[in-house]
């Protein structure tokens, strides 16, 4: 008699839309029903799961250790069975609120079916999948059509198959059929367009509820980008067949589609929100220096958003990864950033969750010891293959010790190249830039390209030290290449300005030569560019550092990330006409002004944030009375005899030198026009009365003065808005 009661209550159950006959007639001859009276504790913290249970009368209610109720379960609702299959116990008691009666199966029983018919715990785990994201899947089917009814979600969620992706594995190719669509239901991915090749870049980031594919189940167009995981990530999915199949029958849903669609397209949000991130912490370092780092970074993290923070003692080590995955999702529904880090320091195990589970690793290290990879650094990170190193950012704290940082480029080789940042020693304010470039809130300064005018930008760093704003990254073009590197070496203003009165000195603009190349022999432009960059990379620099320069070779921009600095500045400054080209690689590289002098479009790209930018290059002495074709003989002996009845005469006229120099300026003046616009605080230092080649201690002291009086009040208005 039993057994027809089982029977029934497995039929009415959801059971028999994801098992075959049977097996549904195996679990009928080894349920159990059992019943339970009012306040009966079915199972209590801690106990393991031995039963899976479908209640099929009364209620229930999971309660956790402070008495709170977790959720409700009812009739047909689940009890036990991601336990049952993980072997793991739970974290709260099971209480009957009202008699209640329960199918039950056993863990050996269970093993017995699966032993005969291996597929039945994936198609249980279907099930808990649904049930666990069924908020999240209605929500999606009824973002990809607003007028979608019940039935039709319900007929759409028959189909829905699962999808697992492992870190950096690829969904779809750019190309491939659009053959389905896909929900994120955990984890994140990218859309990147031209995968693989050497103009690849990112479209953007998709994360939990994001639908891929939807445009193609209407035009049955190939995909557009290639998507590939950035963690862990599990996915839904069905296919266009199953689409057309409910679809088609429902006119008025596939109107909505259609609509959703129309709209999604119109009035997306290009600039996008804070993004809810996963930000793991990984130390290599001592428990004193990884204590020090963790205070400061999780005091300081909460001034950008809400924080959660998750640890090895948070989390019951017989859970699965399964339960991890949706207990990380459901507090980072409701969170800004949720921290998972380690107390127990030789724990490699819950160190390699961290690495599979966050958005963003910080692996804190010591510069010394990061010289090798460790065994316990080539357990937790696979030697640093086939894992998304984009996500992995090694911060190489220096105790202190270090004037300026040493080797990083072979630190940075033997992990696979990924990104590094600096750390004098674990301080407040090192952290608190770590948390800026990770939370996306960095503060990029942009120096424009002007010859000698660049002395100005120093004025700007001395009144940004001065209201304490700090410069977390620091590009420039041409002359402003030159005065932030000075900067990103880590030298004080004063030290900067003895270092540039040597370089005066050099007279770089008077080493006139035979004018084959250029209009000067440029040696002293190389030795001057040698003594600013102190033969160092730009991976050792305090402050990550760019600059770009023109490759004429190949007609396009080129951006010194790595390398010589002195080879960067060098290329970046040198004015084409006037300073010979900096031959690398079979290529001539020119100033960077000839394509971008003020590169703060390269700065958003990258870095994004808040950007200052400060141009220099604005002249207003530059009209002219001269007429027609002028004779530049008459002219040259014009000047030398009369000097001031000449200017009387014309004004201005232009030599060879400033017009190679103001043309460097005005052949990218369009995309300046455009930079300035992607800036969040633009400064043209008003400096016009200077000229481009005056290379003299006593103006350079006045454009510093200059540019300080000027920066000074518009930096304390922009203060008030950054969060530093």
């Amino acid at each position: 008699m039993q057994i027809d009661e089982i029977n029934k209550l497995i039929k009415s159950s959801e059971l028999p839309s994801i098992l075959n006959q049977d097996i549904l007639s195996k679990l009928a001859e080894i349920c159990k029903i059992n019943n339970y009276k009012k306040n009966d504790v079915i199972y209590s913290r801690g106990d393991r799961v031995t039963n899976f249970l479908m209640l099929t009368s009364g209620e229930c209610e999971l309660v956790d250790s402070n008495k709170r109720s977790i959720r409700t379960l009812g009739k047909n609702d689940f009890f036990g069975l991601a336990s049952l299959l993980s072997n793991s116990t739970k974290n709260y008691d099971l209480v009957v609120r009202s008699d209640a009666t329960a199918l039950e199966l056993n863990q050996s029983d269970l093993d017995l079916l699966t032993d005969h018919h291996p597929n039945v715990k994936d198609r249980l785990l279907d099930i808990i999948n649904i049930r666990l994201f069924n908020p999240e899947i209605n929500s999606a089917l009824k973002k990809i059509a607003k007028d979608i009814d019940e039935e039709t979600i319900q007929e759409l969620k028959k189909d829905l198959s699962w999808k697992t992706l492992q870190d950096s594995e690829i969904l779809f190719n750019e190309g491939d059929p659009g053959d389905s669509c896909y929900i994120i239901m955990s984890g994140r991915v990218q859309a990147i367009k031209n995968h693989g090749k050497e103009n690849e870049f990112l479209l953007g980031e998709l994360n939990r509820g994001d639908i891929i594919g939807d445009m193609a189940l209407i035009t049955e167009e190939k995909r557009s980008a290639t998507i590939k995981s950035t963690k862990l990530t599990r996915l839904i999915y069905f296919s266009k067949e199953t689409f057309n199949s409910v679809m088609y029958n429902n006119p008025k849903a596939l109107m909505g589609v259609s609509r959703a669609l129309i709209n999604r397209l119109k009035y997306n949000d290009s600039k996008g929100g804070q993004k809810n991130l996963v930000i793991g912490i990984i130390s290599l370092e001592n428990e004193l220096n990884t204590n020090c780092f963790l205070d400061f970074f999780t005091k300081n993290i909460k001034h950008f958003g809400s924080t959660n923070i998750i640890d090895e003692k948070n989390i019951n080590s017989s859970e699965d990864l399964f339960n991890f995955e949706i207990l990380i999702e459901n507090i980072i529904s409701d969170t800004n950033f949720l921290i998972l880090k380690s107390n127990d320091l030789s724990n490699t195990d819950w160190k390699s969750k961290i690495l599979q589970y966050s958005d963003k690793i910080l692996i804190l290290g010591n510069q010394n010891q990061l010289k090798n990879i460790s065994s316990e650094e080539r357990t937790i990170f696979n030697n640093y293959q086939n894992i998304d190193t984009d996500k992995l950012c090694l911060l190489i704290n220096h105790a202190g010790k270090s004037e300026i940082p040493e080797n990083t480029n072979s630190i940075k080789s033997i992990r696979n190249n990924i990104k590094a940042f600096h750390l004098k020693k674990i301080s407040e304010t090192d952290v608190k830039r770590i948390i800026r470039f990770i939370t996306n809130n960095t503060i990029g300064l942009v120096l424009g390209g002007g010859g000698a005018k660049g002395f100005a930008h120093l004025g700007l760093y001395k009144a940004m030290n001065e209201l304490e704003i700090p410069i977390d990254v620091i590009g420039g073009t041409s002359a402003g290449s030159i005065i932030a590197a000075q900067i990103a070496l880590g030298l004080s203003l004063d030290e900067i300005i003895k270092l540039n009165k040597s370089v005066n000195k050099l007279k770089m603009f008077k080493e006139y030569g035979f004018p084959y190349i250029s209009l000067i022999k440029s040696k002293r432009i190389e030795k001057a560019a040698k003594l600013v960059g102190k033969n160092r990379n730009i991976e050792d620099l305090w402050i990550p550092f760019f600059a770009p320069a023109t490759d004429l070779t190949n007609s396009k921009l080129k951006i010194f990330e790595s390398g010589p600095v002195w080879e960067a500045i060098r290329s970046s400054g040198a004015l084409p006409g006037i300073v010979v080209p900096h031959f690398k690689n079979k290529s001539a590289l020119v100033d960077g002004g000839v394509l971008n002098n003020l590169p703060v479009d390269i700065m958003r790209e990258k870095y994004n944030g808040n950007i200052i930018s400060s141009s220099c290059s604005k002249d207003e002495s530059d009209s002219t009375n001269l007429k027609g074709i002028p004779n530049q003989l008459g002219l040259f002996l014009e000047k030398l005899f009369k000097k001031g009845g000449f200017n009387k005469k014309y004004n201005y006229v232009p030599t060879i030198t400033e017009l190679i120099l103001k043309m460097s300026v005005v052949s990218s003046s369009r995309l300046t026009e455009e930079n300035i616009k992607l800036s969040n605080l633009y400064l043209e230092l008003p400096v016009e009365n200077y000229g481009l080649t005056d290379f003299k201690d006593s103006a350079m002291l006045n454009m510093i003065d200059i540019g300080y009086k000027y920066s000074l009040e518009k930096l304390e208005e922009y203060k008030k808005n950054l969060i530093i």
